[in-house]
């Protein structure tokens, strides 16, 4: 969805902060093994974080942070 509703107020498997407010996912589909980092930039005022998930749920989180965050672990081709 990249309509920025808001969905999920947390994402348990990574932190325990308030996430609240809009999202905006993108599927990425990996086709072949490797590694994958994601990057997110803030406008003025606004606290933009970028999470990585396994599937759209927010128990699914598999790594957060304020601007970029990576998997380390291998990538399974889907």
């Amino acid at each position: 969805a990249t309509d920025g509703t808001s969905r999920w107020p947390s994402y348990p498997a990574c932190s325990a902060a308030n996430e609240g407010g809009p999202e905006v996912l993108y599927r990425v589909e990996v086709p072949r093994s490797g590694r994958l980092r994601a990057f997110v930039f803030d406008r003025g005022t606004v606290d933009v974080d970028v999470h990585l998930l396994s599937a759209a749920d927010p128990s699914a989180c598999l790594a957060r942070n304020d601007v970029e965050a990576a998997l380390v672990q291998r990538l399974r081709q889907r």
